[in-house]
């Protein structure tokens, strides 16, 4: 039966349009359960997926867009797609992602297609077996929705069996119910954006898209062996299943090979990383680094982004790269039988990108969206004014992504002469945890990194020499405060002070510190939030650097009560600087902080993030391995004192994000001329 869509808009203070597009799906035990969790991860899930590739990557009509399928066991589910992005593209938005719908009505899968969800869903299984925390998600999860102890196991072997003829026909019911008109549309927008996004305008493009599934015209928008460079080996004194190789790839050139291997699970994880932050931009093209870390995974000369992204996916592997304050890597999981052929897919983003025109316009294109987006965020706000209070023109000042005018002065010559500066390091260091041919992994690294090496002196001959990095600023007592103006309910208060560098023993102390502040049974929580009712959240967080950290701790409040929420902060902060904690206190942030990196630790991923770090910032390559020792060793006034250290060396940074009427304390005011201790 015909019925007429559901469609409403919301409007508030957006900056992108955002949708949900959905139409009914079956329940969970139905038959037809897994063949529509198949429709909806080749239409929408993942990089390679159809609508990612022609509505966001060809089409560029939305910064992105996915599917989703909602199956509960009673009494019936939905699924649909979902994007955000500019207003005056959303209408084709909508137009296109049906269009690849009836797409896969007519055509169906590919194989490849179907064997890449396949994969990822066996390499969820197995992830899901790496740590507590998963198994007993796992088993609850099942015990919940079915009652059925094994019914994740039996629904994958359901999964294994859906065909082609499957899909189509998840697909052309997804088909009929627009047709039908069993569509709900919500939308949030801008009340600017109006013209674009109505119910008038949903109403119209559904029922376009109706009649354009109707007449069925639907159109898509040389090796070198390890023996030959190996140079020394040594085993962790904590743990003997932790080494490092390292190897000299030439008279100048070293790389650290970190590794933890066990047989525990068929998986591997891998770090890439060097010496390399955003001291290393050029003058004026603050983001730099980030944008050539997303354009190094965006193909390469051997493939185009398409080819290697859905190379990727139907291995069940991901490969991606990041950028921080200090260094720059890339990182790699697979299971363990594909782990080779990702690793080399991995050392082709570094070795021989594609740093492409095209790609190059799309990138650039997303990240002012993003830029955009995160006008909406409060976090984001926050840092962006915190940042430069703490560490004035420092490079520790400036936002990783860069800003809108920092991005329109970086070219496609930037990215190249970047990538080249980037492979001019004294120094790799590269980690592995898992199960993984620590043999074979080090012939391949090893030979790939010999080649860049050598190609090291003929790169520095054409690049221009940064300018010096500047240095930190002096700490000063004066107070700095800083507002930004966000039209919503809640502020958002943050007090900081500039924190140790990363090779300061008192590091670990503040850590502690920051835990008997924060935490759900902490200082703030029980006092500011339960007993006075001033916070809808709180915490207290340290953020160390080579260069420099931060200390600060968090509210957010009612508007109103802006004043009484910084005074409850610097309250605590005083009072943690004066009075060391109780011995429960520093028995619950002790439990709290072991127990968290205990249960990190369970990962391959934190493993060897935890290797390839602790190495790259000057540490020992098993620093983390002692991380419940130096806790453990921590004394209720050395915590107290890596508090008052900090406070009696620099005066208060404040930083505000909430509504115009929020309450702005001056430089001057007496809540911040000095701290009580």
């Amino acid at each position: 039966a015909v019925s007429a869509p559901q469609c409403d808009v919301i409007h508030g203070p957006y900056q992108e349009t955002r949708l949900q597009f959905t139409v009914p799906a079956p329940k969970l035990e139905d038959d037809e359960s897994p063949a529509w969790d198949m429709f909806a991860s080749i239409l929408g899930q993942g990089d390679s997926s159809r609508l990612a590739h022609a509505v966001k990557d060809e089409a560029q009509l939305v910064t992105a867009i996915d599917s989703f399928l909602y199956t509960p066991r009673f009494p019936s589910g939905f699924s649909g797609f979902g994007f955000y992005g500019r207003s005056e593209t959303t209408k084709k938005a909508i137009l296109a992602a049906v269009a690849e719908i009836a797409r896969l009505a007519k055509e169906g899968p590919a194989a490849a297609e179907l064997q890449r969800v396949l994969t990822a869903a066996k390499a969820e299984k197995i992830y899901a077996r790496e740590s507590v925390e998963g198994l007993v998600r796992t088993v609850g999860n099942n015990l919940m929705t079915t009652a059925r102890l094994e019914f994740s196991a039996q629904y994958l072997q359901k999964l294994q069996r859906v065909t082609t003829e499957d899909v189509r026909r998840c697909a052309r019911g997804v088909c009929d119910s627009i047709r039908q008109g069993q569509v709900v549309v919500v939308a949030a927008s801008n009340q600017e954006h109006s013209d674009n996004i109505n119910t008038q305008e949903l109403d119209s493009v559904l029922a376009e898209c109706a009649r354009m599934l109707e007449s069925d015209t639907s159109e898509a928008g040389g090796s070198l062996k390890q023996s030959a460079f190996k140079t020394a080996n040594q085993t962790s004194a904590r743990n003997p299943a932790v080494s490092q190789t390292q190897v000299a790839l030439d008279s100048k050139c070293t790389l650290n090979f970190n590794k933890r291997t066990t047989k525990r699970l068929p998986v591997a994880s891998h770090v890439l990383v060097w010496r390399w932050g955003q001291h290393e931009e050029p003058e004026g093209k603050t983001g730099l680094n980030a944008f050539l870390a997303q354009m190094l995974t965006r193909g390469t000369t051997r493939q185009s982004y398409r080819t290697f992204v859905s190379e990727l996916e139907e291995m069940g592997a991901s490969v991606s790269a990041f950028s921080g304050r200090d260094l720059f890597g890339l990182r790699l999981d697979a299971l363990s039988e594909v782990q080779p052929r990702a690793l080399k897919m991995m050392m082709d983003c570094i070795a021989r990108p594609a740093l492409s025109g095209e790609e190059f316009d799309r990138v650039m294109r997303e990240t002012l969206e993003v830029l955009v987006a995160q006008k909406d965020s409060p976090g984001s706000r926050m840092s962006r004014v915190s940042g430069p209070l703490l560490f004035g023109s420092h490079a520790y000042g400036r936002p990783a992504l860069g800003t809108a005018e920092s991005l329109q002065n970086i070219t496609p010559d930037d990215l190249v002469n970047q990538w080249q500066r980037l492979l001019l390091t004294e120094k790799f260091v590269f980690s592995g945890a898992g199960d993984f041919n620590a043999e074979q992994t080090l012939d391949i690294l090893g030979t790939e990194l010999a080649r860049i090496a050598s190609r090291s002196a003929s790169l520095a001959s054409g690049l221009e020499p940064l300018k010096s990095p500047l240095p930190v600023p002096s700490r000063t007592i004066e107070p700095r405060v800083g507002f930004d103006v966000l039209e919503r309910e809640q502020a958002h208060i943050s007090l900081a002070v500039r924190g140790y560098t990363l090779s300061d023993s008192r590091r670990t102390a503040l850590e502690v510190a920051g835990s008997v502040l924060g935490g759900m049974g902490g200082r703030l929580f029980m006092d500011l939030r339960d007993a006075q009712s001033l916070a809808y959240s709180v915490g207290c967080s340290q953020s160390p650097g080579l260069w420099g950290g931060s200390f600060s701790s968090y509210i957010g409040t009612a508007a109103g009560k802006s004043k009484q929420a910084l005074a409850g902060l610097k309250h605590h902060l005083e009072k943690m600087a004066t009075e060391p904690p109780s011995d429960e206190e520093l028995s619950r942030a002790k439990n709290a902080l072991i127990g968290a990196q205990s249960l990190d630790s369970q990962h391959h991923h934190y493993q060897a993030s935890q290797l390839a770090m602790s190495d790259i910032y000057g540490l020992s390559f098993d620093n983390f391995l002692g991380f419940k020792d130096r806790v453990e060793n921590v004394t209720a006034e050395a915590a107290s004192a890596a508090v008052r250290d900090l406070l009696c060396s620099e005066g208060a940074c404040v930083t505000i994000v909430g509504p115009q009427s929020t309450w702005v304390p001056e430089p001057n005011d007496p809540l911040l001329t000095g701290w009580n201790i």
